[in-house]
């Protein structure tokens, strides 16, 4: 006899145990503990002993328990079944995505993208150059060039000059990812940088005009900079910091989501006397109304260069993404015309079309998310072009579409027509060798038992999309998966 709390844990194991098997299990595990505490009374253990023991085993019966709960022939049902049902196709992209926005820090550049430039004047800052006809490439403009503008040009409000402590070849500080403080860029500006993009330091004063000669060593620095070189968050207004070879005075910290051309600006500075006298990049402020194709052609007038561009910089940002949004729009508009004219037609269940698109619209938006994130479409260099990349991020989602868009119909293919559940149990038929009789074939069927697809195993034509046969109530008996 079984002591009474070795019992009571037995009982409540059983409790587990599913009810059909629950009676013979608990008497096959009493009769388990009952030679278990015979064994050791007749090695001579102690009543408290035997006592422990026997607590011992039963506690350890609730383990088999659960193990008859777990049907495994079951539960591998379930799952295999889980896995062919649309809705696992639909939590897996979805999780496709979630993934991609966790991985670029919650589409950082796809908001920036969308939301603009970083600049408190948006959509009417322009950056002026001289696009070469020969090579090809940006390059900035003379001084005096800036100086005539100034002067003369009608279509601006307000114009600045910014030049990069490195060559004009040397754009690699755009794709740096590490954490090395010398390759943060040094950006040169003239007096009117801060008020032509609008933007205000948290503190300090910014560069002014009247007292241009007195800030040859000010800097005013980002919240990169800070976290990479200084290796702090507090205000560092006032101090005295190294930088690019020389020691500079702070006095202003931008915001955090200040952002020109690159996020991972460093420190910015009045241009120097030797920097003036090269080229520098104009950065102009439109009047309002006023275009940057007519401001365009007025700043080409002044100085008579054809090959002078007038860039707008929030355009040229969101030009790239434009283009892939439209074209992933257009597809899923075409898919959509044609689902819903299936449906119309009645070849098709509205659900088996639904369910294509929803699957190839996330899909789709899996790849445009990473070009955009990833191959790098919108970001710009330091001229306000759009870096050398970009055919890396046209390429990459265009290719990425179509091979989105053809797994997409390869999978709608093996689907069941009713309930879009994958084709289970494919028998061969026929022989490799046999062309006219018996010729080879392949037979699925819907796990539901809703109809089978039969596809030839020599493709004839070049539409071989399988011949789909519905099954009527009689059949579905004979499955045990049921939607």
């Amino acid at each position: 006899m079984l002591p009474r709390d070795g019992r009571w844990l037995m009982r409540m194991a059983a409790m587990i145990v599913p009810g059909p098997i629950r009676a013979t299990w608990l008497q096959r595990c009493e009769a388990e503990l009952w030679y278990r505490e015979l064994e050791a009374r007749r090695a001579g253990a102690s009543d408290t002993r035997v006592r422990l023991k026997t607590l011992i085993a039963a506690a350890a019966s609730f383990g088999d328990a659960l193990w008859q709960r777990v049907d495994r022939e079951r539960t591998g049902t379930a799952v295999s079944h889980a896995i062919r049902a649309p809705r696992f196709c639909i939590l897996a992209l979805v999780v496709i995505l979630l993934l991609i926005a966790v991985a670029t820090g919650g589409l950082a550049r796809t908001r920036r993208i969308l939301k603009g430039s970083g600049f408190g004047n948006r959509d009417r800052v322009v950056a002026i150059c001289i696009q070469e006809l020969l090579l090809g490439r940006r390059q900035g403009v003379t001084p005096a060039a800036i100086d005539k503008w100034r002067q003369r040009a009608t279509s601006l409000e307000q114009l600045a000059a910014y030049s990069f402590a490195q060559p004009w070849y040397a754009t690699g500080f755009l794709l740096h990812h590490g954490p090395a403080p010398a390759r943060l860029p040094h950006t040169l500006v003239t007096p009117e940088f801060f008020t032509v993009i609008g933007v205000k330091a948290w503190s300090g004063r910014l560069f002014e005009r009247s007292d241009a000669g007195s800030c040859g060593d000010c800097i005013v620095v980002t919240q990169h900079l800070k976290r990479e070189l200084l290796r702090t968050s507090d205000s560092v207004v006032g101090r005295t910091i190294d930088y690019e070879g020389r020691r500079w005075r702070v006095i202003g910290e931008l915001a955090h989501d200040f952002w020109f051309l690159t996020q991972k600006l460093g420190g910015i500075s009045l241009m120097d006397r030797a920097t003036a006298q090269g080229r520098v990049v104009g950065l102009g402020l439109l009047r309002a109304g006023v275009s940057a194709d007519r401001a365009e052609q007025e700043l080409r007038q002044i100085v008579r260069l054809p090959a002078l561009e007038a860039v707008s910089l929030a355009e040229r940002m969101r030009a790239p993404v434009r283009t892939f949004g439209l074209g992933s729009l257009m597809l899923l508009l075409a898919i959509a015309l044609i689902s819903g004219g299936a449906v119309l037609s009645g070849r098709m269940a509205w659900r088996f079309w639904t369910f294509f698109f929803i699957k190839t619209a996330l899909a789709a938006a899996a790849v445009l998310l990473l070009a955009v994130d990833y191959a790098g479409a919108g970001q710009l260099s330091i001229t306000g072009g759009n870096q050398p990349g970009e055919p890396v991020a046209f390429w990459m989602w265009i290719v990425g579409t179509l091979l989105c868009v053809s797994w997409s119909i390869a999978d709608q293919k093996m689907r069941c027509r009713t309930c879009q559940r994958r084709f289970v149990m494919p028998i061969r038929i026929g022989s490799p060798d046999r062309v006219l009789f018996e010729h080879e074939a392949t037979e699925m069927v819907c796990p539901g038992g809703h109809g089978t697809l039969y596809l030839e195993g020599m493709t004839e034509t070049f539409r071989q999309e399988g011949r789909w046969t519905k099954l009527d109530e009689s059949w579905h008996d004979l499955f045990v998966e049921r939607q």
